[in-house]
């Protein structure tokens, strides 16, 4: 039983540090830069409108995910009006599921049945 109980402690500790990673990353970077040219937002609707992404709607919202029922980018208020690296880090990231949607890629599909 202690060996069930052990693993079950490194299996947690080992899932959680790339979240706490990415977590402090992203506070790390998401300070404002006036050399960025734009916003989070603005960024993903560009990517959208250049890669054609035609069905494809970008929104502020609560917490920053693709929705491929919807086929929108939601981006939370911070990377939506922000100038900074975890934005356009951020808004990059979430177009590329839509783009992973438009292509019919295996892993997408595979995650979304998660």
């Amino acid at each position: 039983m202690p060996f069930v109980i052990l693993l079950v402690i490194v299996v947690f500790v080992l899932s959680s540090v790339p979240t706490l990673w990415i977590k402090f990353q992203l506070n790390r970077f998401s300070k404002h830069r006036d050399d960025i040219q734009g916003t989070g937002g603005e960024l993903a609707q560009h990517l959208v409108e250049t890669l054609n992404l035609d069905d494809v709607e970008v929104f502020s919202g609560e917490g920053d995910y693709y929705s491929p029922d919807e086929k929108a980018v939601y981006l939370s208020a911070p990377i939506y009006n922000g100038k900074s690296v975890a934005a356009v880090a951020v808004a990059v990231h979430e177009v590329g599921h839509a783009i992973q949607h438009k292509n019919n890629e295996r892993l997408f599909s595979l995650r979304q049945s998660l």
